[in-house]
């Protein structure tokens, strides 16, 4: 018997043995084993702070807050399961997240260890936190923690072939064959996904260059 919870904070049982914890977690058990009664699944201690950057949120939804500044917005999400909220040009699927919109970047936060995909506009990621990333017309920056798992994201605007690099070392990203597959379209393009690691790391997607040519190797001439 295989029992998985795939989102949000809840229970999940057959014939009374029940788990309990946070998603996303699967546990397969034999028949014989099944005990009545309720089991906690241990809550992953990987976790990204986030500390809200703005002040005076109002509630747009349940669970979800926002707050204007200038030229800046933020949304927060805290809810005891994932919510779907649109707001003018933010979408939001999460449980806990963070939205920090200033000129020229987005910044996607996903605190803990459950699915979000966050987008406003074009740019967008979506996957299992925990990851902190920041979106330019140039580049994705930031930080991700936790288990090994792919993150999908949008194409920033000026790349059309992206270089991955985690811990500052050159990895793959894989992305769509089309550089244009994501040019005119109002909504986000989920055309690129990049591998990371069990632990923290740092990672970075940008317009791809080719690594510096190996010195010339000393040659003797014989006249």
């Amino acid at each position: 018997m295989t029992l998985a919870l795939s989102a949000g904070t809840g229970r999940v049982g057959y014939k009374g043995c029940i788990l309990e914890g946070t998603a996303p977690f699967e546990r397969t058990l034999k028949a014989a084993d099944l005990q009545p009664g309720v089991t906690e699944v241990p809550v992953s201690t990987a976790v990204i702070p986030y500390e809200p950057q703005l002040k005076d949120h109002q509630e747009v939804a349940p669970g979800v807050r926002r707050a204007f500044s200038g030229n800046r917005t933020e949304h927060l999400v805290d809810a005891a399961s994932p919510v779907v909220v649109a707001d003018g040009e933010v979408r939001i699927e999460a449980r806990r997240a963070a939205i920090y919109r200033s000129l020229g970047a987005v910044r996607f936060v996903a605190p803990e260890r459950t699915f979000a995909q966050l987008t406003v506009g074009d740019q967008g990621v979506r996957g299992v936190g925990p990851f902190d990333l920041t979106f330019t017309v140039h580049k994705i920056t930031g930080t991700v923690d936790g288990d090994i798992r792919t993150l999908v994201t949008t194409r920033p605007r000026n790349v059309v072939k992206p270089m991955y690099h985690m811990d500052g070392w050159r990895y793959y990203a894989g992305h769509a064959d089309d550089s244009s597959a994501d040019n005119g379209r109002d909504t986000p393009q989920f055309s690129v996904a990049f591998g990371v690691t069990a632990g923290k790391h740092t990672v970075e997607v940008a317009e791809w260059t080719f690594p510096s040519l190996p010195p010339s190797i000393p040659r003797k001439v014989i006249e």
